[in-house]
């Protein structure tokens, strides 16, 4: 099996399908080792033990081999939605549906493999009057359990994802035919995204009745360790792999606790006379392990930039920049258009303001920009090259005090406006409305110079014409 990190100079569609397919491989090994133990224990007669009370108890490797499972799809999505760019035209939507199927099966019962695994516990320190309660929810919960089996067990032995389709769709070699920008890069790209909205999400959780902001906070932190995993060692990034999975065990563990208070709740509403007691006992015990993850959370993740994470992401993906640079400049492929006005599907797309200026300079031209949104604001330098749909850019994102240094040398060569994202099937167009004069334009980056993007319905009737590579439309040209 190669190493992760040997794909990082590799072309960012050629690069990322290399991982897809070590990462996909891995997920086939878990179901197989998972399947496999199954029917062993089932021929055995062993597929379930009971405690001593003679409660059912979970199969102890059942759940590890779910959790394997799991885990292992999550790796393959992360690869899939960060590179979906580069990955046009291998088969990655259908692959996505599949593993999205395979996820949707099997959430249920990992939620109730973890409450019927703390309920065990729970048992054993039950005091007399609230055994009896604790019994009834062991019980109902196992029997929920067993429910869930059968639509897991044909999900799982499907099979769920078709591998073999996969695997030649992943693998085929005439898809792109000019080069795109290193994996490196790309990684860095989805590195600072995810950074972003982890820092955006973390930022609005200030309570322990956040519990929406939090659960949403667990998407970013799990994308963004996942990104970071397979190229921590070249990268110096293990420490903060480890802090990113500790801040993921953080939320998780805060998320278990509140949906096992959610499921007490209900059971409480159904519990019988002698079992009232021990529902509510168990929901004192949930409600103190709630304020003890929130303690932890609070503590250690809470502050600005999630005590470190997000600027040792942010610092990651320079690195990640720095090692792509080593195979040659990174391409930026992209078609511009000029549009009559701003379309309304933008105006409810998430925006940001720019302002950017360029340095003096007549053969190296460096951009400086700073950009505000919802998260914060950022600042970068630039340096571009060439003519046309696919030009060679260089771009490091800097500190505001240098920033603000260099910004008084951009005099009379500036200009302002604000960025509309709107993503479209696996691309985003970037439309652009000037703020210091009436222009608007649109953008989409594209996996290779041969790509011909589709006009989306909502860009169709604003669209001019096709201005890719016209000189009066390049930003250090309208920069006044």
């Amino acid at each position: 099996m190669p190493d992760p990190a040997e794909f990082l100079d590799h072309p960012a569609d050629r690069g990322a399908a290399a991982l897809a397919l070590e990462r996909l491989a891995a997920l086939e090994a878990a179901l197989g080792a998972a399947l496999g133990a199954a029917g062993t224990a089932e021929t055995a007669g062993a597929a379930g033990t009971a405690g001593m009370d003679g409660l059912p108890r979970p199969s102890q490797p059942a759940p590890a081999a779910l959790h394997r499972i799991r885990t292992s799809a999550r790796r393959v999505r992360s690869v899939l939605r960060a590179y979906r760019l580069w990955l046009t035209g291998r088969g990655a939507r259908k692959l996505r549906r599949e593993l999205r199927e395979l996820m949707a099966a099997t959430s249920p019962g990992r939620d109730l493999d973890v409450q019927l695994a703390w309920l065990a516990v729970e048992l054993l320190r039950a005091p007399a009057p609230a055994r009896p309660g604790a019994e009834w929810v062991a019980r109902r919960l196992a029997r929920s359990r067993d429910r869930l089996r059968d639509r897991e067990g044909e999900v799982l032995q499907g099979p769920a994802v078709d591998f073999a389709r996969a695997r030649e769709r992943l693998a085929a070699t005439d898809v792109t035919g000019v080069p795109a920008p290193s994996l490196a890069r790309a990684a860095a790209a989805g590195i600072r995204t995810e950074a972003d909205a982890l820092d955006n999400d973390l930022a609005g959780v200030v309570t322990l009745a956040d519990r929406e902001r939090s659960h949403r906070a667990r998407i970013p932190a799990n994308r963004l360790r996942y990104l970071v995993e397979p190229f921590a060692p070249v990268v110096r990034g293990d420490d903060l792999l480890r802090r990113l999975t500790r801040l993921q065990d953080d939320l998780g563990e805060l998320r278990d606790a509140q949906v096992l208070a959610e499921a007490l709740a209900r059971a409480l509403r159904k519990a019988p006379p002698d079992a009232v007691d021990g529902v509510k006992w168990l929901a004192e015990q949930v409600s103190e392990r709630e304020v003890a993850a929130w303690s932890r959370l609070s503590t250690d993740w809470l502050s600005p930039g999630g005590a470190g994470v997000v600027p040792e992401a942010r610092e990651l993906a320079a690195r990640l920049e720095s090692h792509g640079l080593l195979t040659g400049p990174p391409l930026e492929i992209e078609r511009k258009y000029l549009l009559s006005t701003l379309p309304p599907a933008a105006e409810g797309a998430s925006s940001l303001s720019i302002r950017q200026g360029y340095l003096p300079g007549q053969v190296i031209v460096e951009r400086l920009r700073h950009v505000r949104d919802e998260s914060g604001e950022r600042c970068y330098r630039t340096v571009k090259a060439g003519r046309g749909g696919a030009r060679i850019e260089l771009e490091e994102e800097i500190e505001r005090g240098l920033f603000d240094a260099l910004w008084p040398l951009t005099e009379g060569r500036r200009l302002e406006k604000r960025r509309y994202l709107v993503p479209e099937g696996d691309l985003t167009w970037e439309v652009d409305a000037f703020t210091d004069r009436p222009l608007v334009l649109a953008e989409v980056e594209l996996p290779n110079e041969g790509s011909e993007p589709a006009i989306p319905h909502w860009l169709r009737p604003f669209l001019l014409r096709d201005v890719t590579g016209e000189v009066a439309y390049l930003n250090v040209t309208l920069a006044r």
